[in-house]
């Protein structure tokens, strides 16, 4: 008689927390972590560490880029108008790309994502896709 299969045991790790960005900066920041790895493998850095060192690199041009359109709404005694301050949905022409910040300590995730409230970016997506455009020099939407 044989014994009965061990149960299967499920880890309590969850999937990282993600951004999801326009296919080039994807397909750069994967070229740009591909190199590391192959030439200094004990020093390569994850997406979501490529993702801070973005941020940081940029963090004055960030706080001011969703600022820069300060224009109020119209004054109408009749109608409110659509706030053109509002961040607005992002387009992309093809299907974006979902980047695992991995790498990233849920504190800093946090603070990611009250920099992107903060900023007025509407998302810790936006907030990312723009931080590596101006990190990695991909060219502006």
């Amino acid at each position: 008689m044989s014994a009965p299969p061990a149960p299967v045991v499920r880890s309590a790790r969850s999937a990282p927390p993600e951004a999801v960005v326009a296919p080039e900066v994807y397909q750069t920041l994967r070229k740009l972590t591909m190199r590391e790895r192959q030439e200094k493998p004990d020093r390569a850095r994850s997406y979501g560490q490529v993702v801070l060192d973005a941020v940081e690199a940029h963090v004055d041009d960030l706080a001011s880029h969703w600022r820069e359109t300060t224009a109020g709404p119209a004054v109408s005694r009749l109608f409110q108008r659509v706030d053109p301050s509002q961040p607005r949905r992002r387009r992309h022409a093809t299907s974006p790309a979902r980047i695992p910040l991995a790498g990233i300590i849920p504190e800093d995730i946090r603070q990611l994502d009250a920099l992107a409230s903060e900023w007025g970016a509407g998302s810790r997506s936006a907030l990312v896709e723009e931080a590596l455009r101006r990190y990695l020099k991909v060219g502006q939407k």
